[in-house]
């Protein structure tokens, strides 16, 4: 099966396909669909505020549609670390913070980067 992340579409690994096996059908969807609504929206550059409530409705509804924050988490901590999608570290920090968890530090020390004319992690999730 073929992802798309970003500009390209890749094929999943096992252990993607292990992590997306723990977690609600629809999540795995939602997951494969918000590399690219933050790619597209930060390059929008005419209603940033727009951009960043509709991203945090689809982080909210992530969080909401699964009922294993953990295994999600592993998942999206996966998805950062490993494959380099940095975007996920928008539900990532808002269900580590709901959840009570620490950061991974691989994760943190990108805290600062920045998603367009959105800004970073902290200033979309404010």
């Amino acid at each position: 099966m073929k992802i798309q992340t970003g500009v390209f579409a890749v094929d999943k690994t096992d252990e993607e396909k292990q992590y997306e096996s723990k977690l609600h059908v629809d999540t795995a969807n939602k997951i494969s669909e918000f590399s690219g609504l933050v790619l597209q929206l930060a390059n929008k550059w005419t209603d940033k505020e727009g951009s960043k409530n509709t991203i945090k409705n689809t982080v909210n509804d992530l969080k909401q549609s699964e009922a294993n924050k953990i295994g999600l988490i592993e998942y999206l901590e996966y998805l950062i670390v490993h494959k380099g999608n940095y975007e996920f570290a928008m539900p990532y920090y808002s269900l580590c913070n709901e959840e009570g968890l620490a950061i991974n530090m691989h994760i943190a020390q990108h805290e600062n980067s920045t998603f367009g004319i959105l800004g970073n992690v902290q200033d979309i999730l404010q």
